[in-house]
């Protein structure tokens, strides 16, 4: 009985000491178990926080992307604002040059046309245009005159120039010194005039160059501004101190506008 006490007890304190050394180990094991965990818990907070910083440089990176790309994106609206303007302003400047193209094409095509019916047209019957728009009664009364003697000229009557006064002492001239101011008449010399009026809306003017200084229809006479010759006009009418004339000839530099009265005119010589 009692061995089998000693025998009891020894098998209490085998097994005793076995759970003891089992839970020694097994507290190792824990232990181990535990640092370990708690490494690579500290090696996964250090992972998440350099997740963080990563995520944050990644955040801030496409916040600045962001930031640009909403800039470039105003910049390309404002951009797109002034295409469009542009665009528009092109599209007026070009409207308007087209019809102002439009316009000068029919205003050339109709002062061709008339420059072409006024060539064409009979010298009388530019005469009777002139008369029907002028206003000026002296030059109406010069178309007039000149008018008359064309027609007469056409039926083969003389004509009558302005009378030629007579003073005493051309009445008691010798005839050697008349012929020699007869010979002075004819002499193509240049004569200089001005212009006393002028009929911009007809081209005509009228000088006071006439028979007197051996002025005849179909010549030229030179219209300067200055000492520079701008225009020349032919000669349709004559009278025995004025003349009237159409300015058919404008230096490519000048217009029609550019002259004046009171401008010096000279005749151009004959050959």
């Amino acid at each position: 009985m009692f061995k089998k006490n000693i025998l009891m007890t020894a098998v209490l304190i085998i097994v005793t000491l076995s759970c003891v050394a089992f839970a020694i180990s097994s507290l190792k094991k824990i232990k181990n178990a535990e640092s370990e965990f708690q490494g690579k818990k500290a090696t996964l907070i250090k992972d998440n926080l350099d997740l963080k910083e990563k995520l944050s440089s990644l955040q801030e990176m496409v916040n600045t992307k962001t930031t640009s790309m909403n800039a470039f994106e105003e910049e390309k609206k404002t951009l797109q604002i002034q295409l469009n303007q542009l665009k528009a302003e092109n599209d007026q400047l070009l409207s308007l040059y087209s019809k102002q193209l439009e316009e000068g094409v029919k205003k050339n095509a109709n002062l061709k046309n008339k420059i072409n019916a006024f060539e064409n047209s009979p010298l009388l019957q530019r005469i009777k245009e002139a008369m029907a728009k002028e206003k000026d009664d002296k030059i109406k009364k010069i178309l007039e005159e000149a008018m008359n003697n064309i027609e007469l000229a056409q039926t083969g009557k003389a004509v009558e120039l302005e009378p030629i006064v007579v003073t005493k002492k051309t009445a008691t001239a010798t005839p050697s010194s008349q012929a020699q101011q007869a010979a002075v008449f004819v002499q193509p010399e240049e004569k200089k005039g001005v212009i006393l009026s002028f009929d911009h809306q007809n081209s005509l003017i009228v000088v006071n160059l006439g028979a007197k200084d051996n002025i005849k229809e179909g010549d030229y006479l030179r219209v300067y501004i200055g000492e520079q010759e701008v225009a020349r006009a032919e000669v349709m009418s004559v009278r025995y101190r004025v003349a009237a004339a159409f300015i058919d000839d404008v230096n490519y530099r000048y217009t029609i506008n550019d002259i004046k009265e009171g401008y010096k005119v000279t005749l151009l010589k004959r050959d």
